[in-house]
This record gives C-alpha cells, sequence and structure tokens, in this order.
C-alpha cells in the first residue's frame, strides 16, 4: 500500500489515483477512479479521513484504520471506532475497541456490549460473538458490510448472530452463502459470490467485487480497491 498520503494534516488511504474529492466541504474517500457516485442527488459513502461523514444528517462509516480484511479472497471492512452508531435513533454499530476474534484465520468483529439494540421491535446486533455462527451449515456473517440501508422504509440489512430475520414470512438476508434469499420473489443480496441479483430489472448490490452497482440508475456503492 506504500505510504499514507495526507490532506489538510489528516491521514488517507493510499489509493492510488491521486486526488481527493469534495462534497460540501467535506472531504471524502477516492474509490480508486477519483469519482463518487451519488444516488438522489446525495454522495452515498463517504470514507473519509478519520472523521464520519453524514447522510441526511446519519452518521455513515469511518473507515480509519487503513486496511481491509478478507473472507474467502473478498475485501471486508474493518470498522473499529468504539462507538455506538445510530439510525433512526436506533443503535446500528458498535465499532469494538476491545479485541479481534479470529475464525479460520479471518479477524472478525467482536461487538462487546451484550444487549439487543432493535430497529421497529426487532433484534439487530447481539453484540457479543466473537465467531461465526450458523444457519442451515451455512457460515453467517457476524457483522458482514458495515452497513443498514433502507427500502422504502424497510429494513434491508439484517446482521444478527445466527438467526435470520424475516419480513412477511420470507428470509431477508443468509449473509455469505451464495444462495439468494429473496424479498417479494426477488432476488435481494448474495453477499459474496461474484453474481449479481436483479430487484425489478435493476442491478442491486454486490458487495465487494470492485465494480460500481446501479439502483435506479444511480450509482449506489464504490466497491473498494482489489489487492
Amino acid at each position: 500500500m506504500g505510504e499514507l498520503e495526507t490532506h489538510e494534516g489528516q491521514r488517507m488511504f493510499p489509493e492510488p489515483m491521486g486526488e481527493l474529492e469534495t462534497y460540501e466541504g467535506q472531504r471524502m474517500f477516492e474509490m480508486p477512479m477519483g469519482e463518487l457516485e451519488t444516488y438522489e442527488g446525495q454522495r452515498m459513502f463517504e470514507m473519509p479521513m478519520g472523521e464520519l461523514e453524514t447522510y441526511e444528517g446519519q452518521r455513515m462509516f469511518e473507515m480509519p484504520m487503513g486496511e481491509l480484511e478478507t473472507y474467502e479472497g473478498q475485501r471486508m471492512f474493518v470498522v473499529p471506532m468504539g462507538e455506538l452508531e445510530t439510525y433512526e435513533g436506533q443503535g446500528m454499530f458498535e465499532k469494538p475497541v476491545a479485541e479481534w476474534k479470529t475464525h479460520e484465520g479471518q479477524r472478525m468483529f467482536e461487538m462487546p456490549m451484550g444487549e439487543l439494540d432493535t430497529y421497529e421491535g426487532q433484534g439487530m446486533f447481539e453484540k457479543p460473538v466473537g465467531e461465526l455462527e450458523t444457519y442451515e451449515g451455512q457460515r453467517m456473517f457476524v457483522v458482514p458490510m458495515g452497513e443498514l440501508e433502507t427500502y422504502e422504509g424497510q429494513r434491508m440489512f439484517e446482521m444478527p448472530m445466527g438467526e435470520l430475520e424475516t419480513y412477511e414470512g420470507q428470509r431477508m438476508f443468509e449473509m455469505p452463502v451464495g444462495e439468494l434469499d429473496t424479498y417479494e420473489g426477488q432476488g435481494m443480496f448474495e453477499m459474496p459470490m461474484g453474481e449479481l441479483e436483479t430487484y425489478e430489472g435493476q442491478r442491486m448490490f454486490e458487495m465487494p467485487m470492485g465494480e460500481l452497482e446501479t439502483y435506479e440508475g444511480q450509482g449506489m456503492f464504490e466497491k473498494p480497491v482489489a489487492e
């Protein structure tokens, strides 16, 4: 990765395209093409310099450690902040400061709270894990992609402890297995298999492939750079 560049005294990720983009005076992470995609005119992921950026008043993701972990050859996000972020007033992520657990040589997230946060009465995170839970013999992500999006006010990512939450009798997300769970008969997320599923003819999310996916013609996620 070379050396860390700096911008206004802040550490940057040494992503090799050279310049930092800005948006409304905020420093942005340059995901290696020098552009940032938008969704409904808003910049989506701001992955900056050791500060938390916001999207519509919500704190997004701080990815300030300069490294990415991998799972089955895919790069994962290290998001270690030690605070509880919120989404619509609910506890989303606790970024651990304690230690990393490992599973099959991979560093995992230990979410050391011991409490359940809730969203609309559903259990969101069981904090104290440190290992991979399973569901029907499949390995689950304890804290898979480090984000929680919504679609039409419904929960998109459920990041539980080896159980799948349901919505209208459908399994929502089984985090990284290679099978598709569905929402209203449509394939939603197949977390790290390298294929794209669609929802109403749109390509949804393929989390870590290094390409830009779109939703309603807008760039949603800029996937991180491969090593």
